[in-house]
């Protein structure tokens, strides 16, 4: 468990440092020394929509998957 923890926390450090998009107007202000007069705001098309529904979907299931199997496992260990 506490493996999975620290692989989990080492994955996510290291997508979010190599992740180059701008998160902010500041940040987009900061790089080009330009005033950010308007931004548009990302409205997603209903096919992502879907996409991201059935990804979550996908996600829980395998969750509940292992964790069933996990307290499968520790009632019969124990």
């Amino acid at each position: 468990a506490v493996a999975g923890l620290v692989i989990g926390g080492i994955i996510s450090f290291v997508r979010d440092a190599l992740d180059a998009t701008f998160k902010s107007q500041i940040e987009l202000e900061q790089s080009f020394d330009l005033p950010i007069i308007c931004s548009v705001p990302h409205l997603p098309l209903s096919q992502e929509i879907l996409r991201n529904r059935i990804r979550s979907v996908v996600r829980s299931g395998i969750f509940l998957v292992w964790f069933s199997v996990l307290c499968a496992t520790l009632i019969v260990i124990r």
